[in-house]
């Protein structure tokens, strides 16, 4: 399904913002193309644009949804594969072998349950988190959904709820370690999964929070972005810490390929963007950030670009700024309501 063209605007200027770090700096790249897809309440859209570049980035709606919210996005990094899932107004996944260029629906995914969160595992296999917060696994994008059983076991799912009818408790997004077989779930309203065997068994590792994204650090650490700020743990889970600072309400999370950590928090002081060096100790306000959007409730999108240090693309209403060597810039307006955005390795 094609899509139209949307122009893009000239947003509110450049602001500061924490430099990169990595070999290859922001100024490596100043010619270096992105795609950035943005998952929306009204469709995928899909920005590509020049870091560093004096051109605008181009923005187009690859796959309108009529309405449906995009709540989970993914690409397999070895097939290059996108696939995008629907949630809260609507339900069901699909996918692109293309680029995004057309889209078909995966087929056996059971269209009532609600995808919020995709991923890859090492080998290609998909798990998928639902509402109802549900773990779903499938060997590829053809083959049959399972839904995992120690998952729906969990002893504390009783008491897991949301708002209000007809939203239920749900998964919110999925992380695996990158150099384990260990997964992360967070859980709106529920707390933070884990997995140790590649997603066959899960058990709750944290209180009964309204958790929104998870990630792991560097040293083993774990950080989770909560209704009630940064929690942190370096135990595997066994305990947990509040951040001191950052507090409000946390929306978004991302590691970048020096290992930093990101988090958009609405509602903190300073600046909607903080930042930590030290795997989740202490964190920052991102210099300048007070000039960024502090993100909506709901919204999940702030992604580490994956090839250079410190440079972020956040999301927060209509519209998506590229954060990188030490500046902020609107890179896209007009869209509708951001929830999700996915960086394409290449």
């Amino acid at each position: 399904m094609s899509g139209f063209a949307l122009v893009w605007m000239m947003g509110a200027g450049v602001v500061l913002f924490g430099t990169a770090t990595s070999g290859q700096t922001a100024a490596d790249a100043a010619h270096s193309e992105r795609t950035v897809l943005v998952g929306t309440d009204d469709g995928v859209y899909r920005l590509r644009g020049r870091i560093g570049g004096e051109r605008p980035w181009r923005a187009e709606a690859v796959y309108r949804t009529e309405g449906r919210s995009v709540r989970g996005l993914a690409v397999d990094p070895e097939r290059g594969t996108l696939v995008a899932g629907f949630g809260m107004r609507g339900a069901g996944m699909v996918m692109s072998r293309d680029g995004g260029e057309s889209w078909t629906r995966v087929r056996h995914w059971p269209d009532e349950r609600q995808a919020w969160s995709i991923a890859f595992d090492r080998r290609g296999r998909v798990p998928v988190g639902s509402q109802p917060a549900d773990i779903w696994h499938a060997d590829s994008l053809v083959d049959e959904w399972r839904v995992n059983a120690s998952a729906q076991a969990i002893p504390e799912r009783k008491d897991w709820t949301f708002i209000r009818p007809p939203y239920e408790a749900h998964i919110v997004t999925l992380a695996r370690d990158p150099k384990s077989p260990r997964w992360l779930a967070a859980v709106e309203q529920g707390g933070v999964l884990a997995s140790e065997d590649d997603g066959r068994n899960w058990g709750l590792i944290s209180p009964l929070w309204d958790a929104h994204v998870v990630a792991f650090l560097r040293d083993g650490v774990l950080v989770a972005a909560t209704a009630g700020g940064l929690q942190v743990s370096t135990d595997a889970g066994r305990s947990w810490q509040p951040a001191e600072q950052p507090r409000g309400y946390g929306t978004g999370l991302c590691v970048d390929v020096d290992g930093n950590a990101y988090a958009a928090v609405k509602g903190a002081e300073h600046s909607p963007v903080w930042y930590s060096q030290d795997s989740g100790g202490s964190w920052q306000p991102a210099p300048g950030g007070d000039k960024l959007p502090h993100p909506d409730f709901g919204v999940h999108a702030l992604a580490a670009d994956p090839r250079i240090a410190g440079t972020l693309y956040h999301g927060a209403g209509d519209g998506v700024w590229l954060i990188t060597d030490g500046a902020a810039q609107k890179i896209a307006e007009g869209l509708p309501t951001v929830r999700r955005i996915l960086v394409l390795p290449r």
